[in-house]
């Protein structure tokens, strides 16, 4: 990894940011969760062609975030994560 950031945390200490893989043109970024007891999990959005961001997420686990499309356009992103 050649970055990594932590953009949100719940009342459950849970952490959502971003990673980056790579430098320059090839560097693809990826969103992240991390919970204690559960570790580290990748969240890629499956319409991202190489960015992924997670924002934030609150206390149900719902994560919001953006990444870009095949077009280069920036899209929002809602989604669910369990962790048991």
């Amino acid at each position: 990894m050649s970055a990594t950031q932590a953009f949100g945390v719940n009342d459950g200490d849970q952490v959502v940011g971003t990673y980056t893989v790579g430098a320059g043109s090839s560097a693809m970024t990826h969103g992240f969760v991390w919970a204690p007891g559960f570790g580290f999990e990748t969240v890629n959005d499956p319409n991202g062609t190489d960015s992924t961001t997670l924002n934030g997420i609150n206390d149900r686990g719902t994560l919001v975030g953006f990444y870009v499309d095949t077009n280069g356009n920036t899209d929002g992103l809602l989604a669910k994560i369990v962790i048991p």
